[in-house]
């Protein structure tokens, strides 16, 4: 398996990592290779743990960022999970948001920097995203965005003067 990284936290040259995956008794995934330190430029062996969750919604989503300004982003929903990275020149931000299975609220559950990115937009409900009925999108800093249309590939739309474009989605 070869893994090409187009964002990176750490580095704004990332590179490539390759590795093997292997079952292990408890069910998860041992990937095992190798990939450039991002602190002294070598190549070292590396060792991940992945492990299977339950999706209870049949929704997947990808918003991306990229342009000549310096700016990349990625923010990924698949159900109740949702992540992603912005980075604007030398600035970053990363969040992951959980949907609450009981009252099936949107919780951020981690945050680092201090960028703008549309976790929100992805975290929309089932409704909004196939057309059925608008949907209103609340900033943290109060700002709203009125989503009177299904959410479609190729749709485009600016946060703090970025574009955003949705690139993925998927509902089953």
């Amino acid at each position: 398996m070869r893994w090409v990284h187009e964002i990176d936290s750490r580095t704004d040259t990332p590179g490539e990592d390759s590795g093997v995956n292997s079952p292990l008794p408890n069910g998860d995934t041992l990937e095992k290779g190798r990939m450039v330190d991002d602190e002294d430029g070598q190549v070292k062996d590396y060792e991940e743990i992945w492990r299977k969750i339950d999706i209870d919604e049949g929704i997947a989503l990808v918003l991306e960022c990229d342009n000549d300004e310096g700016v990349r982003g990625r923010v990924v929903r698949v159900g109740g999970y949702c992540q992603g990275m912005v980075k604007v020149g030398e600035r970053m931000n990363c969040e992951r948001y959980v949907r609450d299975k009981g009252n099936g609220k949107w919780e951020r559950v981690y945050r680092y920097g201090d960028v703008k990115m549309p976790c929100d937009f992805a975290c929309l409900d089932r409704g909004p995203l196939e057309g059925s009925g608008g949907a209103q999108v609340s900033g943290e800093d109060g700002s709203r965005a009125a989503l009177e249309r299904e959410v479609n590939i190729g749709n485009s739309f600016k946060v703090d003067g970025y574009t955003w474009k949705v690139t993925e989605k998927s509902l089953w």
